[in-house]
C-alpha cells in the first residue's frame, strides 16, 4: 500500500492516527466526516483533505465521492472509525478494480454480537458476569431473579434501538419495566448484567491477515464518567488473561485494531469481559498520548513494514475537556453509581480533577499542534448551537 485514505469525523481518534502516520512519512488522505456549516479542521497533521457532506452517509452521492478518491489514490488501504461505514463502504466499491484494500474484518456482523462475543469469551477461558438478552417480550425479563438486581443495561446495537442511550443502571424488576416499555422499538435486544462498582481495563491491539497480532497491551481505567473512561493508565496484567485475549481474537477472526473491555477486580485480580470493538474507540487517542502507538499497529495490520518508536509512559491520560464536564457534574451533584469511584468526599473529587487538569496527559493536546485544540473547540461550540 502506497497511502492511507481515512474516512472519519474530526475526532481525537482521528487525529491520532493523522499524527502518527506524518511521524512515519506515510500520506494520508482525510475525507472528513462533517455536517454543512461544521467548521473545517485545521490541524499540522493534516495534509490532502475532502469534506464528506454528512448527510451524504450510506447513501450513492457518498459512495461516488469515495469511489473518486480512491480511484485517484489506487494502491491505498482504507480506514474508517465506524463499524456502520466500513460495512456500507465494502458493500458498494470494487476494491480489485480499485488496486485498494478496506481495512476490515469480513465477519464484523459475528463479531458486533453480544451473544457471540460471550460465548467466544467463556470458550478462551475468559470470566463473563450473568447475562440476559432482553426486549420487549415480558416474559423474557420477568424470569430474572431478584438476586442480579442491580442490573446494568447496555444497547446491544445503538442504531436499532430508539430512544438511544448508552448505558442505565436498574434497581429493580418494576423499575426495568418501566424503561422497557419506554422504547419506541428494540431491534434487537438490551445486554442486562449485574452492576459491579469497580474499575475497567483496556486491553488493546492489532491483527494482520496472516493471524500476526501487534501490540497487545493492557491499561487500567480507575477513572469513570457517565459510564466512560475518564482517566486511563498503563496497567500490568497476569499472562493467562493476555492468553485468553490471544483466543478469542483467533477465535472470532478479528483483522485490524481491536479493543477489549473489562470489569477488573483489582484485589483479586479477576478480570469479567465486557465487550471487544473491532475499530479505534473512545480510548485510543488517550493511549496514544501515553506513547502507545494504536494507529502505528493498524499500519503493520495492513501490511505496511513501520518503526513503532514511541514508547509508553507510566503516566496517565484523560481528557481536559472531560474532566471540566465532570467538575460541573460534581459542583451540582449530577453524579451518579456509574461514575467510579461514586462514593468519595467532594474534596478528594475537587483534588483530583485539579490535579489531572495540570498534570494528566490530554488526549488532543499537543505543543506542536495548537491548531487542532482550537478547531476541536470551535467544533465543540458549533455541536452545542446546532442542538
Amino acid at each position: 500500500m502506497n497511502s492511507v485514505i481515512l474516512i472519519s469525523k474530526f475526532s481525537p481518534q482521528a487525529l491520532s492516527f493523522l499524527k502518527s502516520t506524518r511521524e512515519k512519512g506515510i500520506s494520508t488522505i482525510f475525507v472528513w466526516i462533517g455536517s454543512e456549516n461544521e467548521p473545517k479542521p485545521s490541524s499540522s497533521y493534516i495534509g490532502e483533505i475532502y469534506k464528506f457532506p454528512a448527510k451524504n452517509l450510506y447513501k450513492q452521492k457518498g459512495i461516488d465521492l469515495i469511489l473518486k478518491i480512491a480511484e485517484r489514490n489506487k494502491h491505498s488501504c482504507i480506514i474508517t472509525t465506524n463499524d456502520y461505514i466500513s460495512r456500507w463502504v465494502y458493500n458498494c466499491l470494487d476494491f480489485k478494480k480499485l488496486s485498494c484494500e478496506l481495512l476490515f474484518s469480513k465477519n464484523i456482523k459475528n463479531i458486533n454480537s453480544k451473544q457471540k462475543q460471550n460465548q467466544a469469551a467463556l470458550d478462551s477461558g475468559l470470566n463473563v458476569l450473568e447475562t440476559f438478552y432482553i426486549n420487549k417480550d415480558k416474559d423474557i425479563y420477568s424470569n430474572i431473579p431478584e438476586k442480579f438486581f442491580p442490573l446494568c443495561l447496555r444497547p446491544s446495537d445503538p442504531g436499532t434501538i430508539l430512544p438511544g442511550f448508552k448505558v442505565k443502571i436498574i434497581r429493580n424488576y418494576k423499575a426495568l419495566e418501566s424503561f422497557v416499555e419506554s422504547f419506541e422499538k428494540i431491534d434487537s435486544f438490551l445486554i442486562a448484567q449485574p452492576f459491579m462498582d469497580l474499575p475497567n481495563m483496556v486491553v488493546h491491539g492489532s491483527r494482520d491477515m496472516n493471524g500476526n497480532i501487534f501490540g497487545l497491551e493492557s491499561f487500567i481505567v480507575k477513572r469513570k464518567f457517565e459510564g466512560l473512561t475518564l482517566t486511563i493508565s498503563p496497567f500490568k496484567i497476569d499472562s493467562t488473561i493476555m492468553s485468553s485475549c490471544f483466543k478469542f481474537v483467533e477465535k472470532m477472526d478479528i483483522y485490524g485494531p481491536f479493543h477489549f473491555e473489562f470489569l477488573y477486580e483489582t484485589e483479586k485480580k479477576n478480570a469479567w469481559f465486557l465487550e471487544i470493538n473491532n475499530r479505534m474507540g473512545g480510548t485510543t487517542a488517550k493511549v496514544f498520548s501515553l506513547g502507545y502507538d494504536e494507529p502505528g499497529y493498524i499500519l503493520r495490520a495492513m501490511g505496511m513494514d513501520v518503526e513503532i518508536k514511541r514508547k509508553i509512559s507510566s503516566q496517565t491520560a484523560s481528557s481536559k475537556i472531560s474532566l471540566i464536564k465532570y467538575l460541573i457534574y460534581t459542583l451540582k451533584h449530577r453524579l451518579s453509581p456509574l461514575d467510579y469511584p461514586y462514593n468519595e468526599s467532594l474534596k478528594n473529587k475537587i483534588f483530583f480533577i485539579l490535579k489531572g487538569l495540570f498534570c494528566f496527559k490530554d488526549d488532543i493536546f499537543s505543543l506542536k499542534d495548537f491548531k487542532s485544540i482550537f478547531s476541536f473547540y470551535k467544533t465543540i461550540v458549533y455541536e452545542k448551537l446546532k442542538r
